[in-house]
């Protein structure tokens, strides 16, 4: 189960790994702008950050359909 002081490093490292360092903390960062937060610390925190990447580049918005599986799987609700 991924703890509440997880979320932001899944999300970092899912984005870092394929988009490098500097990118896909740049990435991450406006991401989190974008949903008001400056951290995430839940699943429906992480999904919805998902949403956001999955509006992007097709290779940000396969990153962001992981994340919201992830954060589903780990009781997000998810839009309603």
């Amino acid at each position: 189960m991924v703890t509440p002081s997880e979320w932001d490093d899944v999300a970092r490292s899912k984005l870092t790994r394929v988009l490098g360092a500097s990118e896909g903390e740049h990435v991450f960062a406006a991401t989190l702008a974008k949903i008001g937060k400056q951290r995430l610390v839940s699943a429906d925190d992480a999904y919805r950050f998902a949403q956001i990447l999955k509006q992007d580049s097709p290779v940000i918005a396969a990153i962001g359909s992981m994340l919201a599986l992830s954060a589903v799987i780990r009781g997000a609700k998810g839009d309603k």
